[in-house]
């Protein structure tokens, strides 16, 4: 099964952070989206992805 890092582990992600989508932090902390996706792919940023959208925890 070829599953995203982060999403393997989201049992644990989940106890600790709060878990919002990429567009929600996007738009929050005035960022790009594509930027922060481009991140996320990268595995830059702890994103994940579930059921095709991304998320984060902060």
């Amino acid at each position: 099964m070829n599953t995203h890092p982060l999403k393997r582990n989201f049992a644990n992600f989940s106890e600790y952070k709060k878990i919002i989508t990429l567009a929600d932090y996007a738009k929050e902390n005035k960022l790009s989206h594509s930027n922060l996706i481009n991140k996320a792919n990268r595995q830059t940023i702890e994103a994940f992805l579930e059921k095709n959208i991304w998320k984060i925890g902060v």
